[in-house]
């Protein structure tokens, strides 16, 4: 069942959807949290990799996708005349 849910986040953040890479941090947040409490230490070292790695995804996923608003921005000052 983790596996549908973490490849549907993952299709998700393929296709620049910013929910997807937050859904998959947050899995990952909480596979580290459930490998702490059960007092798994070397499990809790490869979670806390993972989520690394889908923090860093999801960082760069946000910078790739910030910027479409501001070109937004540029177009309508064009149109309007203000440029």
């Amino acid at each position: 069942m983790e596996g549908f849910v973490e490849g549907g986040l993952g299709a998700a953040a393929l296709k620049r959807r910013m929910w997807g890479g937050y859904g998959l941090v947050l899995v990952a947040l909480i596979d580290v949290l459930l490998a702490v409490r059960y007092r798994a230490a070397e499990e809790a070292t490869t979670r806390s990799f993972i989520l690394l790695v889908y923090g860093v995804g999801a960082y760069s996923l946000r910078q790739t996708t910030v910027r479409r608003p501001r070109r937004r921005l540029r177009i309508a000052e064009k149109l309007s005349g203000r440029s």
